[in-house]
């Protein structure tokens, strides 16, 4: 639901010694030992123990005790960062657990005067990895480098071992945001600030990028040739005083999080993730320096902060109400499972708890149902971030009474033909449980999920509400034929495992011989860190984060698409500004060595997808003369941040077609403007432009591009501006086909008809392709008599049961279309038809500038044909 802790999610990992002998030398047998079913459940208790480090650092050292004497004779000053700056290393992020440990130990026992080096470090990592402290130790299931963001920027966060780091940095860093500026809430705004410096700090020195991903390989060993030297790791995680001064930190600001010389004498009887290093993961060694501990440990030390300082200064219940409005905002700017903007959630009080419910309905009868609820901060303390809180069931009984009533209801409905309950569990970063909740409803389907990963999840690209119904009735379908599928990281897991395989639940690769059913089942266990691609995909997609423009005003910019159909590497710099776009203003961003801003102003035109039209146009140029400024132009005193305004002052163009006469000369149309901005101009393009969209060859973008580029250099003030002008251009627009925005004339029947449409054609998905195949040829084989073995040969064994396949669709696609109506069901797949046509006539008017614009390349080619193949499906 919410985070799952290490805890729940630990295996129990025992090692065994088997021994090997020949039948001449074995010896008579002995009477089997019974093994006591006492010693048994113990044993397994104090390795499930042991797999979720609910041990203390005492009992650590007393497993590790050669280890322990081997650390007591090294240096703390140059061991522990040392053991720290490895945390910061990517490719030994599913090693995070005895990492952590390791500098735990280092803390206590280190106390000799021996410098370490990174061959010390190698060795220690070894010993800890051939002990019982290593059995928690998974593929790492989130990313390496999450992000966060103020009203002064961004700051990159390690995510360690613990999951949604990021985002539950984020809500609690709203929150704090919320308080005033008086009293106790300046010490803890500063302190929080204070803090995101220095991950930040750290992740700058690491040379980490965000929404970095880490290695999902748990190494045995240090691989010293591949990682940074001793004084690099040790630098990574090392603060100058005059460092933080230049950043604006004080250590008074950090004193909350610093870890004191008493403190070290109750490490011992603490737990590694619940103990005062967690809490306090900065030491000062000196005067001069400051050393991270814990690098992954700063988001928990951060949010355990707030958290105390709320609870001692008796804020919970403020504490609460912030949380749940920040709660209410995210579902509010969150198109859910790829649906609907603006959730309505309204939350009510359970006791101390908080819960709320909405209805959408994303298709003609099918509902989505979301149950949510919110644990009130006052249960932190039980076992911080480490444990889970246990509902004594009166969360439960609220959440079963709300989706009885709710469910029951909608089932009443007329339109009523089937529906999904989502539970979300929301919180700040700690798990709980609730009590059993039973549902047992007809036409209604159950799934839970975090709400960090359900926002995570609607970010995907080519997600929508009815993937969740295609994930339960393909995995419903093999289950029927005899699949059985182990998954134990939830549903997140699952639609993971599921697109790595293209929609296909079991991999061709892994299917048995001989056909699979009831009677001949298979057990598949898929790993347990498919969710991270899933995370990674939702943060690297969009790519969010905070820029500053040649003003000094900070944007919050993402990638205009998260999965764009044609990709480049000068694409993957430019970004959309969300803050202006909320304003109904289109910016756009290229972040390379050059900051290039553009803004398109059209205020005459009232059409707002004509608006969009341009501005995609210009979006599409811009990346393209932000890549030729990176390579060919020279970066001039601090004029690295420019901005573009792009006037178009023509009207609305209509569809009629227009007759053009003799040549236009649109470069009398282009025009350079002032604004009493700096680093700044604007492009005029003055009212007859727009008819150079009409022309067949490209002329209007190439002038348009033309213009953006001289206005550039102006800003910069080249000395050469016109010849540097013609040769940019011509290095951007390469050929007279690219081009992306069009004014199509209206010719034939389907201009007129198009607004009457749908929206969105309904292609082939690929869960319901793979469902579809699910005992198919084995139910053919067994209809004719033919031998049922897997390969068939011969033309006519082949044709024979390559016939019956057919039948045997027809049949059943006969059978379900008796179900419907026939006349509203022919005039949907006619209306899908004709859209499927309505795109294949817009691919084909543009092929020739999509070919222009990307190149007539493999890649170009095989993006086209798979486009126009769904439509021929369709």
């Amino acid at each position: 639901m919410a985070k799952r802790t290490k805890k729940e999610k630990r295996k129990l990992k025992t090692k065994a010694a088997h021994q090997r002998g020949s039948a001449s030398k074995k010896k008579l047998s002995k009477p089997e030992k019974i093994i006591n079913p006492q010693k048994l459940e113990a044993l397994l208790r104090e390795g499930e123990r042991w797999a979720s480090l609910s041990v203390t650092i005492k009992e650590i050292s007393n497993d590790n005790k050669e280890l322990i004497k081997d650390l007591s004779k090294f240096d703390p000053n140059t061991t522990i960062p040392l053991l720290s700056g490895l945390q910061t290393l990517p490719d030994y992020q599913s090693n995070c657990i005895r990492l952590e440990i390791l500098v735990a130990l280092a803390v206590v026992f280190c106390d000799g005067n021996k410098e370490s080096n990174i061959h010390d470090a190698a060795r220690w990592f070894h010993k800890i990895g051939q002990s019982r402290c290593v059995y928690g130790e998974d593929p790492s299931e989130d990313i390496f480098v999450s992000l966060v963001q103020d009203q002064d920027g961004d700051y990159r966060v390690l995510e360690g071992a613990w999951e949604s780091t990021g985002f539950y940095t984020r809500l609690i860093l709203g929150v704090v945001s919320t308080m005033p500026d008086n009293g106790v809430f300046v010490k803890i705004k500063k302190a929080v600030k204070s803090l995101l410096i220095i991950s930040d700090l750290l992740c700058k020195n690491s040379q980490l990028q965000r929404y970095q991903i880490g290695s999902e390989e748990i190494h045995s060993r240090l691989s010293i040739a591949s990682i940074p030297d001793r004084n690099e790791l040790i630098s990574r995680v090392t603060l100058s005083f005059k460092d933080l001064e230049k950043c604006g930190t004080e250590l008074y600001d950090l004193e909350p999080f610093l870890f004191q010389s008493h403190m070290k004498d109750h490490l011992v009887s603490q737990q590694v993730g619940n103990s005062y290093l967690d809490r306090h993961p900065l030491i000062s060694t000196s005067d001069k320096h400051l050393i991270i501990s814990m690098p992954s440990a700063l988001s928990v030390a951060l949010r355990d902060f707030v958290i105390q300082e709320v609870l001692k200064n008796d804020l919970v219940k403020s504490f609460d109400d912030a949380l749940a409005k920040k709660y209410s905002r995210f579902f509010y700017e969150t198109p859910l499972l790829g649906g609907p903007f603006y959730a309505p959630v309204h939350w009510k009080m359970s006791g101390k708890h908080r819960t709320s419910s909405f209805l959408f309905q994303v298709d003609v009868g099918f509902f989505i149902l979301y149950q949510l609820f919110l644990p009130s901060i006052e249960y932190h303390n039980d076992g911080g971030f480490k444990e889970i809180i246990e509902d004594d069931g009166v969360l439960t009984d609220k959440l079963q009474k709300s989706i009885d009533s709710t469910v029951q209801q909608i089932s009443k409905k007329a339109e009523f033909k089937q529906g999904l309950l989502v539970l979300v569990g929301c919180g700040w970063g700690k798990g709980y449980a609730t009590k059993d909740i039973i549902f047992n409803y007809p036409n209604w389907r159950f799934e839970s999920i975090s709400a960090p990963d359900l926002i995570r999840l609607s970010s995907i690209a080519d997600l929508n509400p009815g993937y969740f119904w295609r994930i339960q009735e393909g995995f419903e379908a093999i289950t029927r034929n005899g699949v059985k599928i182990v998954n134990a990281n939830g549903i997140l897991n699952l639609i993971g495992w599921v697109r790595k395989n293209n929609g296909h639940f079991v991999p061709h690769a892994q299917l048995p011989d001989g056909e699979i059913s009831v009677d001949r089942p298979i057990i598949l266990h898929i790993p347990t860190n498919m969710l991270r691609d899933i995370r990674a995909e939702a943060e690297q997609g969009y790519d969010r984060h905070s820029s500053f423009d040649n003003m000094g005003k900070l944007h919050d910019v993402q990638h205009h698409s998260a999965k764009p159909l044609f990709t480049s590497e000068s694409l993957k710099k430019l970004f959309v500004s969300i803050t202006d776009v909320s304003k109904g203003i289109l910016t756009f961003v290229y972040e390379g060595k050059f900051q290039i801003w553009l803004t398109v102003l059209a205020k005459n035109i009232e059409d707002r997808d004509v608006k969009f039209r341009l501005g995609e146009m210009a979006r599409e140029w811009l990346h393209r003369i932000g890549n030729i400024f990176d390579e060919h132009i020279s970066l001039i005193g601090s004029q690295k941040n420019l901005k573009v305004y792009a006037e178009f002052q023509d009207d609305t163009p209509t569809s009629e077609a227009k007759l053009i006469q003799g040549p236009l000369n649109l470069v009398s149309l282009c025009e350079i403007g002032d604004l009493h901005e700096k680093n700044s101009k604007i492009a005029i393009f003055k009212k007859g432009f727009l008819d150079g969209f009409r022309v067949a060859e490209n002329i209007a973008e190439r002038f348009f591009v033309f213009n953006a580029v001289r206005t550039l250099l102006t800003i910069l003030g080249d000395r050469d501006i016109n010849e540097k002008t013609i040769v940019i251009t011509d290095k951007v627009v390469k050929n007279t086909e690219a081009r992306s925005f069009h004014i199509f004339h209206t010719q034939q029947f389907l201009d007129y008809v198009r607004d009457g449409l749908p929206k969105k054609l309904i292609e082939i998905d690929e869960i319901n392709h793979g469902t579809a195949k699910l005992g198919l040829g084995w139910r053919a084989l067994n209809s004719i008599n033919i031998d049922k073995k897997n390969k068939i040969t011969g033309e006519g064994d082949c044709g024979k049961f390559l016939h019956k396949v057919v039948d045997m669709l027809i049949s059943e696609i006969s059978e379900m279309l008796g179900k419907f109506d026939r006349k509203s069901t022919l005039l949907k797949l006619i209306a899908n038809c004709e859209k499927a046509y309505d795109e294949e006539d817009h691919w084909r008017k543009t092929s020739a500038a999509v070919l222009g614009l990307h190149g007539a390349n493999e890649k170009t080619l095989n993006q086209y044909v798979e486009q126009t193949s769904k439509f021929a499906n369709a």
